[in-house]
């Protein structure tokens, strides 16, 4: 790579007793950080978006959506605003996630399957950082990439994973193989949400 890659993420958290997204926004704003309160929608915004996820309901959760950000001063934007959220008295439970979404439109198909293949050998590493109701098969809306093709959480569900993707022939049936999950959770409303809750999707 020559120039950073790009990314973003999403903070999810829940907001102190009497505090508004408004008022979250104007400290990050206090701090530097460009924010604003907005409805919930898909668009990528040049600033940082507060909105509702209803995962976490609609009175005191809040997801803190970046804009497009790369290199260390994107990762030192993100630290900053989860330390302001934290100093505001936000908190998490197990309604709370932290998703980061990464570039990977200039990636061939074996370089794909090779990030696919070092994920499900590196999940284990991942589950280590994140609470156990996040580990593993725990939750509904972050499955195991290693378990999608049956086998255990170990190596024969790793083994089976990695044969998967390696036999993916085009990129949309890898991404397919990658994000896809079998049977639907109860809040999934779209066939197409079916491929978000994969760990890495």
């Amino acid at each position: 790579m020559t120039t950073p890659r790009t990314f973003g993420v999403e903070i999810e958290c829940m907001m102190p007793e009497g505090t508004s997204k408004g008022d979250l926004a104007m400290k990050l704003r206090n701090a530097g950080i460009q924010a604003n309160v907005l409805g919930y929608d898909h668009t990528t915004r040049p600033t940082w978006k507060l909105t509702t996820d209803g995962s976490l309901g609609y009175d005191n959760g809040v997801e803190v959506v970046s804009p497009i950000l790369s290199g260390e001063a994107g990762i030192a934007d993100a630290v900053k605003v989860a330390d302001i959220l934290k100093e505001a008295g936000c908190t998490v439970n197990k309604s709370c996630g932290l998703h980061v979404h990464v570039f990977a439109g200039d990636l061939t198909l074996p370089q794909m399957k090779k990030l696919a293949i070092n994920f499900v050998h590196s999940e284990t590493a991942f589950d280590a950082i994140v609470p156990p109701s996040r580990r593993k098969d725990q939750n509904q809306f972050i499955q195991s990439n290693r378990t999608a093709f049956g086998g255990s959480y170990e190596n024969e569900g790793i083994n089976r994973a990695i044969a998967a993707f390696e036999a993916a022939p085009t990129m949309q049936d890898l991404i397919a193989r990658v994000s896809t999950v079998a049977v639907r959770a109860a809040a999934v409303r779209h066939w197409r949400d079916n491929r978000r809750y994969r760990k890495l999707n």
